[in-house]
């Protein structure tokens, strides 16, 4: 689906295969991934188009669920970091 352009499709997918697996690390991670990159035109812009900060938010938790599913991986945990730090989405929510 990413290859023909279809993110939405892609994340569609992704979503709805985490879903039916919650406890798998992997899933989670590649969703939260997509969702991240996805997102990632729109970290710290003025205004952000309807949809983009709940696919940030989706991300956000996403990867956190996966470091949580899997806590020996470095790799999850660096990802779910950078997510964080460059969002700022999560810091300025909380701050209001």
């Amino acid at each position: 689906l990413l290859a023909t352009g279809d993110t939405a499709a892609a994340a569609a997918a992704l979503r709805d295969a985490a879903a039916a697996a919650p406890n798998d690390g992997t899933l989670w991670h590649e969703y939260g991934m997509l969702l991240s990159a996805w997102t990632r035109p729109y970290w710290r812009k003025g205004s952000m188009p309807n949809g983009v900060p709940q696919r940030i938010i989706a991300a956000e938790s996403s990867l956190a669920r996966a470091t949580r599913l899997a806590p020996d991986s470095v790799w999850y945990a660096i990802d779910y970091a950078n997510q964080l730090w460059g969002s700022n989405f999560t810091s300025l929510t909380m701050a209001k």
